[in-house]
């Protein structure tokens, strides 16, 4: 159990955060994150170990996500599932606050890419 008063907090711009809410470590990583991004808040993910899934759903607001060279937009309820081993970007480019739930998990080992 992780109490509130233990969960990490990232601040990002003048009010825009990620919370790692609870997280295991190796052998197998799995992240639960909350985040708030401000309008006109960005944040640019550097790509993840190979294998590595992120899956997000929006709360509030409206999402732009950018990966593999395209950008996505996810509405409020929506859900998204990605591979996040190349670089990527969560954007509120509307003028609400936007709130998105999100899971990164990382393999036990990395896959062999013979």
């Amino acid at each position: 159990m992780v109490s509130g008063a233990d969960v990490v907090t990232f601040p990002h711009g003048k009010s825009s955060t990620a919370r790692l809410l609870v997280g295991t470590d190796a052998p197998a990583i799995l992240e639960l994150w909350d985040w708030r991004l401000a309008p006109g808040d960005h944040h640019d993910g550097d790509a993840h170990p190979p294998g590595t899934r992120e899956m997000l759903t929006v709360l509030e607001g409206r999402l732009t996500l950018s990966v593999y060279g395209k950008s996505h937009i996810a509405e409020e309820g929506d859900a998204v599932v990605f591979s996040a081993d190349r670089p990527h970007r969560y954007a509120n480019e509307g003028d609400t606050p936007l709130r998105f739930m999100m899971v990164v998990t990382e393999p036990r080992e990395t896959p062999d890419r013979s």
